[in-house]
């Protein structure tokens, strides 16, 4: 499968999973698809993940896209780390809990 078809189709996998299970899904896909990584790649994504968040906290300050870079970072922990998926569940549906209702698109 293309790239572009695979990022494609998680986001879509993602945007249709409701809320508050989102993440959770997300990582029992992973988990299903992947299976068992080996423990060297398990640490540099993870790794990457975390950097990702430390340079989209960098860029709230400096230019570029630092909301969008963070939460690719958490995207990519919360695949690997099922309690961070969990997490970032509960994180979710509180935020949704503070959005006005003409904000949302469902």
């Amino acid at each position: 499968m293309a790239l572009t078809a695979r990022i494609r189709a998680f986001f879509a996998n993602l945007a249709h999973d409701p809320p508050g299970e989102r993440f959770r899904r997300h990582h029992h896909r992973f988990r299903t698809h992947r299976g068992e990584e080996h423990p060297l790649l398990r640490f540099s994504l993870l790794a990457l993940g975390v950097f990702l968040v430390l340079l989209g906290t960098a860029m709230l300050v400096l230019p570029g896209p630092g909301l969008l870079v963070i939460l690719i970072g958490l995207v990519v922990i919360a695949a690997r780390v099922p309690r961070f998926a969990h997490w970032l569940d509960r994180s979710e549906t509180a935020v949704r809990a503070h959005i006005p209702q003409r904000f949302r698109h469902r």
